[in-house]
């Protein structure tokens, strides 16, 4: 892979840091993107030098973050510097302590070189996810369970054995992070299309334990003459029929949450019944809103999404039907429910 071209806006950011005396290598998903092709409108510039002196050199950019000091560069594209991580006293030592080897990859662009110490540029060429070190990747950062899963359904990778073996072991760890890195994490993987393959990548890796058990606990449980799949399998098709908005598609995995504790038999019908299963999903959307942190609006739209998704359009035949639906539900849910519904609707059948 030959070195790729950079935009105007990096270029000049990295002259006017070697005109103060640094040096800057684009790294990262940004240039992992740019050597498969993608488009890329964000980009990761490090810097063998504090934050301060990165400013210093960058006239009119933003101080920003606390944890992970960050220098930003606003505009298309927008570029966020860091100073080399860890302590690391060179790009070939910061590079070994990234997640995975496809992002372990430096371009030194006044050289016109790529620095790759962990043969990432294979792996890309192979489309494979490997942890730069399996033993400490997800250890030092579980949430790259997380990342790992998603990039393997928006890449298309395979994950490598080893790599898979420790994102499987460390999976529980995820329990550790923020709940706001791990909502900002799935929410990306949410807005992905196709989304099912992200989904079951969290779900072999173990991450979906963590992240979403009421989505797990859904697995086998047989539905009645109106489904032909089980509850996981009907919830991952209808988030899938959705559209890519991050709210809506989480209260699609949450709509049927509560089935296997409405779960009863009826001889009469000598069917399984779900009687009020959207009312008793309300305890597992509120569970899921604490654990993802979701904001106070975010979390009311998403169980009103499940509390009504049964809504029936047929009933709605007169204006005085519509005006009472709208009460009930809020005019702001309409829309996003009759999405829902017929998404649901039309998931019924593996057709």
């Amino acid at each position: 892979m030959e070195p790729p071209a950079l935009p105007s806006a990096v270029d000049s950011a990295l002259i006017r840091l070697r005109a103060a005396g640094l040096r800057g290598w684009v790294v990262g998903g940004a240039l992992r993107d740019l050597l498969l092709g993608v488009e890329v409108r964000d980009f990761d510039i490090v810097v063998n030098a504090p934050v301060e002196r990165v400013a210093e050199a960058l006239p009119g950019s933003i101080r920003i973050g606390a944890a992970v000091p960050v220098v930003l560069l606003r505009g298309s594209p927008r570029i966020e510097l860091t100073a080399l991580r860890g302590g690391a006293s060179g790009i070939e030592e910061d590079l070994r302590l990234r997640d995975f080897t496809l992002n372990a990859i430096a371009l030194d662009a006044e050289r016109g070189d790529l620095i790759d110490p962990l043969d990432g540029r294979r792996d890309l060429r192979e489309r494979r996810l490997r942890a730069v070190d399996p033993t400490r990747t997800f250890r030092d950062d579980p949430l790259r369970v997380l990342r790992g899963a998603r990039l393997t359904a928006e890449l298309e990778l395979s994950i490598d054995p080893a790599t898979r073996d420790a994102m499987q072991l460390d999976a529980w760890r995820l329990a550790s992070c923020a709940g706001e890195r791990i909502r900002d994490e799935l929410f990306r993987a949410l807005r992905l299309d196709p989304v099912s393959p992200a989904l079951r990548a969290l779900r072999s890796c173990g991450a979906l334990a963590v992240v979403l058990p009421e989505l797990l606990r859904t697995v086998g449980v047989a539905q009645n003459s109106h489904h032909v799949d089980d509850v996981y399998e009907h919830t991952l098709r209808v988030c899938e029929l959705c559209p890519p908005r991050p709210e809506l598609r989480l209260a699609a995995l949450l709509h049927d949450c509560a089935k296997p504790e409405a779960k009863r038999f009826s001889a009469k019908t000598a069917e399984f019944t779900f009687h009020r299963h959207e009312n008793l999903a309300r305890r597992g959307v509120e569970r899921a809103a604490a654990r993802l942190r979701l904001s106070r609006a975010t979390a009311d739209r998403v169980a009103r999404l499940v509390r009504h998704h049964l809504l029936f359009p047929d009933r709605l035949q007169t204006d005085a039907a519509l005006r009472r639906m709208l009460r009930r539900v809020g005019a702001d849910l309409i829309d996003d429910l009759l999405v829902l519904r017929a998404a649901d609707y039309a998931s019924r059948s593996s057709g």
